[in-house]
């Protein structure tokens, strides 16, 4: 890394080095974020359109009676959730692994 600036010496020695945890933080935050529901559910008390997966999901089942789509929107969440837990998985794996 003789002559290398510190920029390039950061993105060709750190990040490779901490690739895995920005992965595991970034693919947890957008879990999170997907699954937000008592926050929106406090600020709004359900009577505002919110467009997050739980609220609709919270408003079709108790104020609409409409289970229907209540169970719709949770399938949507669930394939929207699913993919990026078993990433995560494998991901806090292949990183054990490498230990």
């Amino acid at each position: 890394m003789d002559g290398a600036s510190e920029r390039r010496a950061f993105f060709l020695v750190i990040v490779p080095q901490i690739r895995g945890t920005i992965l595991a933080v970034f693919v947890t935050v957008v879990i999170f974020v997907m699954k937000i529901f008592d926050i929106i559910y406090a600020m709004t008390g359900g009577q505002y359109n919110t467009s997050v997966l739980a609220v609709d999901f919270y408003s079709q089942l108790f104020s609409f009676q409409n289970p229907g789509k209540a169970a719709a929107v949770v399938i949507l969440l669930m394939i929207a959730v699913v993919p990026l837990i078993v990433y995560q998985i494998r991901s806090y794996k292949a990183q054990e692994e490498l230990r």
